[in-house]
């Protein structure tokens, strides 16, 4: 018995530490960022260039392994350095130090009333108590090499600008930019409106009788002045009354507001026809009202309208009216407007000389073809008045006839009547000459046969 136990025993030692060699080992690994010694988590995990998870939101990561072999371990971290290494197969706690990438910040400044950028200014960076103090260059731009995952503060200066302090500007995990408006610190704007408040564009300012700039769109002119000084103010613009005063700008006050009102400068309307005639007694009308009529030369002088964008509307009988919107800019402004004649209904009769219709004739008026003549002997169109219009009509076994006619102003219809002649049948007055010839030689030809000699005709008194 003793015998078979002796045997056994080696093999129980050997399965023993067979089992004591496969036993598994952990490893605890904490990551933490090197500049502030914070925990990271979700940083990626990799075994043996194998995913093995991510770290908790302690910044740990568990890895049980075999303990048999050396550990090559990788961890990475959006906006961090990768870190690896290779971690001894016994050691069972490891600290991870990950360095942040280093990203490219740029700032940018821009005048917030000319939109042109500032060269010269002072920008200073600031973040855990380190300072850097850099000048933008000619485009106003600054760089700055900065760390991922990171807070700055921005500090802006420039000459006759107001300085400007930026907290807690974010950096993430990309390169970042950033632009500024500055505004300027001797900024004074001047508004000029007319007196309803609209406001008044392309009026020019003047600072001690020198021109500074016009207003915009808005009414609105930003100006450079120093704040302490007594300047002449003026603002001027044609079809306007002119606006001068004398100011000290203090440094309280950041804006002027100035009303001009609107006096006449007159302007001329002038109506020809379609035949470069003037057209007396038109009637002319600005904004939907009547303002008066044309004179025989054709003008009309609105002596005091005032500047600015009116309905213009000019109307007369026997013409097509006509409208447009006219701007009035300066003094003498004059607007041209041609008036074309209005269409009238033309009906044209064509008969024959005994007045009865005649259907089926060809008409043309002016060139165009009107089509035939309706059973009533009548074709109708449109036509201008004044015109001269050529009227012709054709028809088989009928002279032609071509005539002119004009409908005057005033005729709300006009119609024609066209009188056509048949045409001379020379074939039927040949044969009335032949038989007149005819005729002619029968008689001659008696006459000759009586005439003959050796015939005596007996007289009654020779009885």
């Amino acid at each position: 018995m003793y015998k078979h136990l002796y045997r056994i025993l080696p093999a129980l030692l050997l399965l023993i530490l067979l089992c004591g060699s496969a036993q598994a080992t952990d490893l605890q690994v904490t990551v933490q960022d090197v500049l502030d010694n914070t925990t990271i988590p979700q940083a990626t995990v990799y075994l043996d260039n194998v995913n093995i998870g991510r770290t908790t939101s302690s910044g740990t990561i568990l890895i049980t392994h075999s303990g048999i072999a050396d550990l090559d371990l990788r961890v990475t971290k959006v906006g961090y350095e990768d870190w690896e290494d290779t971690v001894g197969m016994n050691v069972t706690s490891l600290l991870v130090n990950m360095t942040r990438k280093t990203l490219v910040l740029k700032v940018q400044l821009y005048d917030s009333d000319s939109f042109e950028m500032i060269p010269n200014a002072e920008v200073k960076l600031t973040t855990n108590n380190a300072t850097d103090i850099k000048k933008t260059d000619s485009n106003g731009l600054v760089s700055y090499a900065v760390t991922a995952n990171t807070v700055y503060d921005i500090a802006i200066s420039a000459p006759s600008y107001q300085s400007q302090v930026l907290n807690s500007i974010e950096i993430g995990t990309e390169n970042k930019a950033v632009q500024y408006w500055l505004m300027r610190s001797d900024r004074f704007s001047i508004i000029v409106t007319d007196k309803d408040n609209n406001p008044v564009q392309d009026a020019a300012v003047y600072i001690d009788s020198e021109v500074r700039g016009k207003t915009d769109a808005r009414g609105f002119l930003i100006l450079q002045i120093d704040r302490g000084n007594p300047y002449v103010i003026e603002v001027k613009k044609d079809g306007y009354q002119s606006f001068v005063e004398r100011k000290t700008i203090s440094v309280d006050e950041a804006l002027l507001t100035v009303q001009i009102s609107k006096v006449p400068i007159g302007a001329f309307i002038s109506v020809y026809d379609e035949n470069r005639l003037p057209v007396e007694g038109a009637a002319v009308y600005l904004d939907n009202a009547v303002a008066g009529y044309t004179d025989k030369y054709g003008k009309y002088t609105m002596g005091t309208i005032t500047s600015g964008s009116y309905q213009l509307e000019v109307r007369k009988p026997g013409y097509a009216t006509q409208k447009e919107t006219i701007t009035i800019s300066k003094q003498g402004d004059e607007f041209t407007i041609d008036l074309p004649y209005e269409e009238v209904n033309l009906t044209i009769f064509v008969q024959d000389k005994d007045q009865k219709v005649i259907p089926g004739a060809l008409v043309y008026v002016n060139g165009k073809d009107l089509g035939l003549s309706s059973e009533n002997g009548e074709v109708s169109t449109l036509v201008k008045y004044n015109a001269v219009n050529n009227i012709t009509v054709q028809k088989d076994g009928y002279q032609s006839v071509s005539v002119r006619n004009s409908v005057i102003i005033g005729n709300t219809t006009s119609s024609t009547t066209i009188i056509l002649e048949r045409n001379i049948d020379w074939g039927f007055i040949g044969l009335i000459v032949i038989g007149a010839i005819g005729v002619l030689l029968v008689f001659a030809i008696i006459r000759h046969i009586s005439n003959k000699p050796g015939r005596h005709v007996v007289r009654r008194n020779e009885i």
